[in-house]
């Protein structure tokens, strides 16, 4: 008797946890649509930040470092500009912006416009245009080069008050 009440009460125990999460009280395709996207930006994040997290993480009872999440994502990324050659194989944080703002690819110095300085719509742009809230936070400048490719269109990354007078003239919080 006292092994089937075991066995009864494991039953329950199991059936509940894997039963428990099934109902959300969600119906429909909206149910898998995120209610609020947050995007954070390591501005500066380098390859010295991905190597100290990995050193960091790294257990130190295996020969070789491990691999972290970020590797896969990061092979082969050191440019983001289309056309470069060897020698400017380095991309600034105007074009980084850009790629990540827009999903494009420019020269350096560029704040969301393409190689023949085109304006490219950046994501919360395209936010705004569907009536969703958008907003920046920042811990630097404003017109920093990052955060400025995600509200303003500029062909040099130094056009800091065109870069304001692009925040102001989209208004791009709200």
């Amino acid at each position: 008797m006292l092994n089937i009440k075991k066995t009864l009460v494991a039953s329950l125990v199991i059936s509940t946890a894997l039963t428990s999460n099934t109902y959300t009280g969600e119906s429909g395709k909206d149910k898998d649509k995120p209610k609020n996207v947050i995007v954070l930006v390591g501005d500066g994040m380098g390859p010295e930040f991905n190597s100290a997290y990995r050193h960091y993480k790294d257990n130190p009872e295996t020969s070789k470092i491990e691999r972290t999440a970020f590797d896969s994502n990061l092979l082969g990324q050191m440019s983001t500009d289309p056309e470069n050659t060897e020698e400017e194989n380095i991309t600034d944080s105007a074009a980084a912006g850009t790629a990540m703002a827009t999903g494009e690819k420019t020269y350096n110095g560029a704040v969301s416009v393409d190689n023949n300085k085109k304006e490219l719509e950046s994501v919360l742009e395209y936010a705004k245009k569907n009536e969703k809230s958008t907003g920046l936070v920042v811990t630097s400048d404003l017109t920093d080069a990052t955060p400025a490719a995600f509200g303003a269109h500029e062909t040099n990354r130094d056009n800091k008050n065109e870069i304001a007078k692009d925040y102001y003239n989209e208004k791009i919080n709200g």
